[in-house]
């Protein structure tokens, strides 16, 4: 009876593979990738791409694959290869994300997402239908998959401008504040710094473009003010705002510069008018050079890795030939190795004081007045390191209400500190520009994007929260990675998983997500070693990389976190 039945199926199997009907036509694919189309397919499972009432279908397919889901995710990528065919652009698909492989859900393949040259898609965003058949081949059962997914026209369109991801700019200069045609320069010089593609002349309408970038340009007394607001128009968000003053247009180039985020070296020969000419370069060491710009490079991550700054600059200190940086070295050694004896004593003080204060506005025979005098002294002292959290907190604890308000009043209204406040942080004081953004003021906000700027911890990552709250990524992911580098170390991983996943608006990118979770590891956050590790496993970073991927899930594994134990192995 056994061996009956056993004939019979072989011969059921048999049949059906004699009877598979031949591969449709479409674009050129392996025999293996190129699926037959049964009668059991719908429609759409035949064509490559069509169009329906202004939208766009676009299918993709694989086949002989063994496992469903390799088969799915293959299909989605051959159906985003259509589209980059019909919009000629170059997309690269991604699988599904780490945080829905460690919640072990079994999630869809459509959360792939494509990233390359300025075009942004999220599969799960166009995901229309899927196909699968399973059929018999060479003693084992394979997959033919098919998925469709769908754009509108408008999408389209706009796929195609961030394809091309040019800025479109214009210039705003105060009659008689500077020369116009040296600052249209240094914008544009800034600009090719930072990697922006500008449309070829200024323009006031950004319709067609994928950014808008506009400068401002204002003179106050003797100082000269720059401020470039950049905007990401397809998601009609703000990517970037950069303020920078200074006395004179040297002075404001450099400030300017700095504060998009470019540092240069600070080595001039300006006697040589002429340098290759003259030779110059043959009198150039290149060894301190090398030794300055790694130190100089550090000084972004510095207060995040002082140990590193430390190592950086002592070895240009003791570089022993001509050495025009050994005083600005040995500066730079003194402060990083002073940074934790700052960091202690400013915290045990703090703590002690904290514990007074913390007695005195408890205290209801304590006059508001007076309070309010005793919190203005630990505001100040204390203010820009305890941060927004600790001064509420001290003020919600206050009673009753009435007495309350009357402190908040002689505090943070205009007729209080706040105007002292501001006159220091204008005179370059960080510290009391934080200490002003936690007042009423109209302009209390832009003024702690100041303090950021001046390297304020807490400034910027209040300001990354906010951004949070509000799903503003870019701006979250900005501020966010500023505070992580001055310090603020869970910031390091939640910029990175922002940009990892595309939370909030942002645009996902992988690549750029790597060097924020490196940091992130670098400094025991769990959830950055967890993420390389998946990021290497899978290649998503356009090579798979074991060696790399094990020792990450390795350091997670110690750090605490059980699920990449079980990777160690793979």
């Amino acid at each position: 009876m056994y061996r009956v039945s056993l004939i019979f199926w072989i011969f059921v199997i048999l049949s059906a593979c004699s009877s598979a009907p031949a591969a449709v036509s479409g674009p050129a694919q392996t025999a293996k990738s190129q699926p037959a189309v049964s009668s059991n397919a719908p429609d759409w499972a035949s064509k490559v791409h069509f169009t329906e009432n202004g939208t766009h279908y676009f299918t993709g397919r694989s086949s002989g694959d063994k496992d469903a889901g390799e088969c799915h995710d293959k299909a989605l990528r051959d159906a985003l290869h259509q589209v980059s065919r019909y919009i000629k652009v170059e997309l690269k698909s991604l699988s599904k994300s780490y945080e829905e492989m460690v919640t072990g859900e079994a999630a869809e393949l459509v959360t792939a997402v494509s990233t390359e040259k300025g075009a942004h898609i999220t599969l799960k965003e166009y995901f229309s239908d899927y196909f699968n058949e399973p059929r018999y081949e060479g003693g084992s059962i394979v997959n033919d998959c098919f998925v469709k997914i769908a754009v509108s026209s408008a999408d389209m369109e706009n796929i195609r401008v961030q394809a091309a991801d040019i800025t479109a700019w214009k210039m705003d200069v105060q009659q008689g504040c500077g020369d116009a045609e040296i600052l249209t320069a240094l914008f544009r010089n800034m600009a090719s710094l930072n990697g922006w593609k500008l449309s070829k002349d200024q323009t006031d309408s950004a319709k067609g473009y994928a950014y808008f970038a506009k400068t401002s340009v204002r003179c106050a007394g003797g100082t000269m003010n720059i401020i470039t607001v950049r905007n990401d128009l397809t998601s009609d968000s703000t990517v970037q705002t950069i303020f920078a003053s200074g006395s004179d247009t040297e002075q404001l180039k450099k400030n300017y510069l700095s504060s998009s985020g470019i540092y240069l070296p600070v080595v001039n020969y300006a006697e040589y008018p002429d340098v290759e000419k003259n030779g110059i370069f043959s009198r150039l060491d290149v060894e301190i050079l090398k030794l300055y710009n790694e130190a100089y490079g550090l000084e972004k991550k510095g207060r995040l890795f002082p140990e590193k700054a430390v190592k950086a600059w002592t070895a240009l200190q003791n570089y022993n030939n001509e050495n025009p940086f050994k005083t600005l070295a040995k500066e730079r050694v003194e402060f990083y190795k002073n940074m934790e004896t700052a960091l202690k004593s400013t915290t045990d003080a703090n703590d002690a004081d904290l514990k007074k204060l913390e007695q005195l506005i408890l205290m209801p025979s304590l006059p508001a007045e007076k309070t309010a005098e005793h919190l203005k002294s630990y505001i100040e002292t204390y203010g820009a390191f305890a941060g927004r959290k600790v001064v509420n907190k001290l003020i919600d604890a206050i009673a009753p209400a009435e007495r309350q308000s009357q402190v908040k009043t002689a505090l943070f209204e205009k007729n209080g500190p706040a105007q002292s406040w501001k006159a220091s942080c204008d005179a370059g004081n960080g510290a009391f520009c934080y200490i002003y953004s936690l007042t009423n003021a109209d302009d209390a906000r832009d003024v702690k994007k100041k303090a950021c700027l001046q390297s304020v911890k807490k400034a910027c990552a209040e300001l990354a929260d906010d951004a949070v709250e509000a799903k503003q990524g870019d701006s979250a992911v900005y501020f966010g990675e500023k505070a992580c580098h001055l310090g603020e170390k869970s910031w390091c991983f939640k910029a990175g998983s922002i940009v990892y996943s595309g939370k909030h608006g942002v645009k996902t990118d992988v690549i750029k997500s790597i060097p924020l979770l490196m940091d992130a590891c670098e400094v025991n956050e769990v959830g950055g070693c967890a993420y390389l590790g998946f990021i290497f496993e899978k290649g998503e970073d356009g090579k798979k990389d074991p060696v790399r991927s094990k020792f990450f899930y390795d350091r997670a594994c110690a750090l605490g976190f059980k699920e990449s134990c079980n990777k160690t192995g793979e």
